[in-house]
């Protein structure tokens, strides 16, 4: 198994000028591959259970020759340990997709406000950002503020439009 037949100088050579397509082999199944004239890609190519396989590593230049080598190594000890690396990473992507959507549904109308005026009205420096705090203070969230905001429907909103409509007209 030779490895290491590769270099910076002729990775960054065949990402500048080299075709739209273009696969280079680094020896122990990791590859550059360049299919666009911009994108360009670290794959590593193993067998498990009798299939070929391929996994993206990384991009290129965000990681570089020695981070993939890197990386390629530690997929090589998880195919020792009979575990199928593209099944692990597909497992921890899917892991970290439930973590984000469980943090959704804990978060309330409230958080998701109190987010949205930091990040939209505070850094604006409106000239009166008191209205929309205002408006957040005595509408919004008394009446949505401990509710996940995937529970809040248009009948909901409209409801509540039509109450402030009575009072407040203008």
């Amino acid at each position: 198994m030779a490895s290491g037949k590769l270099n910076s100088l002729s990775i960054e050579r065949a990402h500048r000028f080299g075709g739209p397509v273009l696969l280079l082999s680094d020896g122990d199944g990791l590859y550059f591959r360049k299919q666009t004239r911009e994108g360009a890609a670290w794959m590593f190519r193993y067998r498990f259970a009798g299939r070929e396989r391929w996994m993206t590593l990384g991009n290129y230049p965000d990681m570089s020759l020695a981070a993939a080598r890197i990386e390629a190594r530690e997929k090589r000890l998880m195919l020792d340990k009979r575990r199928d690396p593209l099944f692990v990473k597909q497992e921890a992507e899917q892991a970290q997709r439930a973590a984000i959507a469980a943090q959704k549904a804990r978060q309330t109308f409230r958080d998701l406000a109190e987010d949205w005026y930091s990040t939209e009205i505070d850094p604006r420096r409106l000239k009166h950002p008191q209205v929309p705090r205002r408006y957040l203070d005595k509408y919004l969230l008394p009446t949505f503020g401990e509710r996940v905001p995937a529970e809040i429907t248009a009948a909901d909103a409209a409801r509540l439009l039509a109450q402030v409509r009575k009072s407040a007209p203008t």
